[in-house]
């Protein structure tokens, strides 16, 4: 197995009947941890637990039994108060990044909202306040930020100029403009990856950044998401569906989340950031902003084309992050999510 980054205790294995395939059970006492304070009011880090054995072994059975439908990449991590359970199969590092396709929404999301919090943008706002050359396009000019991450747009759903790496951020959105200059709203509203490319340059109009020094400043530093990243090789970011992550960096954002726009105790967004992230928006009955919203589990989901799976549950304060390279595994996760509603 290969040496992980992380401080992590092994404390149990299962033999995976497929392939040789061996999942390791462990435990990060150093990085996943939990603020809290001593009675002098100074903070102190608490390292997190194991869960109770059976919940352990639920966990270990349904994994492994339903391993082969992850194919050869499984990563999976579920965090509950200060208990925690991660589950590798093979030798897959969980500071490996790799591509989460959509889930690269919640990224661009959680950005954008920081940006609202420090009173830069505004998400009921039209888009056309902060690029001004969308005026005397309609159907740009008169959306707001709200509705794109919300997925209520007619905008274009893909680009080919999404990760055109010849081009910059700017020069992408005008071309998805110019080929697509819709004159009114009789298109309907649909998912759209593209649209996100819009909010993004409304992010570095407004700060005179690029979008990848934007995420890493605001979201990335502050929750110690080092594998983290929308483009290493161009201006043009594909921030609906092109970023790349690991388990531990999207587990760290999770965290943040569960608890309320704090990491390890620092704020990184405000709590009324992280309830509007979570609430269905601008009239959809199915998303929240850059995430998919079920009010009958009080579970706030972000998803990727590739398998990736990560949700909060505020019904029992748990969060878990699946990270797989296998796009049919969605029924399976699905049902690892009904497990983990179960703690």
């Amino acid at each position: 197995m290969k040496k992980k980054t992380k401080n992590r205790i092994l404390i149990g294995s299962a033999i995976v009947g497929l392939g040789g395939a061996i999942a390791y059970l462990l435990w990060n006492q150093k990085d996943k941890t939990n603020p809290s304070t001593d009675a002098t009011g100074k903070k102190t880090i608490v390292p997190k637990q194991p869960f109770s054995p059976d919940i352990v072994q639920k966990f270990d059975d349904f994994l492994n039994t339903n391993s082969i439908a992850y194919g050869d990449t499984l990563m999976v991590y579920v965090s509950k108060g200060d208990r925690e359970y991660q589950y590798l199969k093979n030798d897959n590092d969980p500071e490996t990044a790799i591509g989460i396709a959509s889930g690269s929404k919640l990224l661009t999301s959680v950005t954008i909202l920081s940006l609202v919090d420090a009173d830069l943008l505004s998400l009921d706002e039209k888009l056309s306040k902060y690029l001004t050359w969308l005026q005397g396009y309609p159907i740009y000019q008169d959306v707001t930020l709200r509705q794109i991450l919300a997925h209520q747009t007619p905008i274009v759903a893909d680009s080919v100029w999404d990760s055109t790496q010849s081009l910059t951020l700017e020069q992408a959105v005008r071309k998805i403009v110019e080929e697509n200059p819709f004159s009114n709203f009789s298109y309907p509203n649909h998912y759209s990856s593209s649209s996100y490319k819009f909010i993004a340059h409304a992010a570095e109009a407004v700060t005179g950044q690029k979008w990848e020094a934007i995420f890493k400043e605001r979201i990335a530093n502050k929750c110690d998401m080092k594998n983290t990243f929308f483009d290493r090789f161009s201006d043009n970011p594909d921030t609906g569906k092109g970023a790349q992550s690991s388990l531990n960096d999207f587990s760290h954002l999770m965290e943040m989340i569960r608890d309320n726009g704090q990491y390890l105790g620092e704020k990184v967004l405000s709590a009324d950031a992280v309830k509007e992230l979570e609430k269905l928006q601008a009239g959809s009955t199915q998303y929240g902003l850059g995430t998919w919203v079920y009010p009958e589990f009080k579970e706030t989901m972000s998803t990727g084309a590739f398998g990736m799976r990560a949700w909060v549950n505020r019904n029992n304060n748990a969060y878990a992050v699946i990270m797989t390279m296998k796009n049919d595994s969605g029924a399976v996760s699905d049902e690892f999510r009904a497990l983990v509603r179960g703690i």
